[in-house]
């Protein structure tokens, strides 16, 4: 009889959580937002494994036939976009809007190699988005558009920027 308590207990907390009211109406788009937003709040073992269950039903035909792979130099190259560094009182950043050229690929990772140009000094550092994650605004469909920004290392003061993708993985 107590495992039937903590049970229902757990589907209560899951539904009284904020979190997954709202995921209710709008609902999450892959396996990883559907744990993140369920499990805020969730103190209970048996409700976390539930919620895996239920996201793993949920998403698990969207993800078995989906293949993630790099992406090739063709596919590479039909990733545009233009980028900037941010100089700001609490620390650099540089923000990118990117447009997806590919017809059938999702992406889901890149990496960008960023160079600043001081002179003729020029020091580079690469910068790994995955696209999962809360900090960024989600994967970059076929044909879309998103903005991405993220902290980076100190610029040199008064360095021009440039900068890359130099791998990227996606799903078809």
């Amino acid at each position: 009889m107590d495992i039937i308590k903590q049970i229902l207990f757990g589907y209560m907390a899951l539904a009284l959580t904020p979190s997954a009211s709202l995921a209710a109406w709008f609902g999450p788009d892959n396996y990883e937002e559907c744990i993140l937003e369920s499990m805020k709040g969730v103190t209970s073992d048996t409700a976390a494994r539930e919620i895996r269950s239920a996201c793993h039903r949920k998403f698990s035909k969207q993800t078995s036939n989906k293949i993630a792979t790099d992406l090739s130099a063709y596919e590479l190259s039909r990733i545009t976009g233009t980028g900037e560094v941010y100089v700001l009182s609490d620390g650099d950043y540089f923000r990118v809007e990117l447009y997806n050229g590919n017809g059938d690929i999702t992406i889901d990772k890149l990496t960008i190699r960023l160079i600043a140009i001081n002179g003729k000094t020029r020091t580079s550092n690469d910068y790994e988005y995955d696209l999962h994650t809360a900090g960024n605004y989600g994967v970059l469909k076929p044909h879309s558009t998103r903005v991405y920004s993220t902290r980076i290392l100190k610029w040199p003061k008064g360095a021009k920027s440039d900068w890359s993708i130099i791998t990227a993985v996606g799903t078809r």
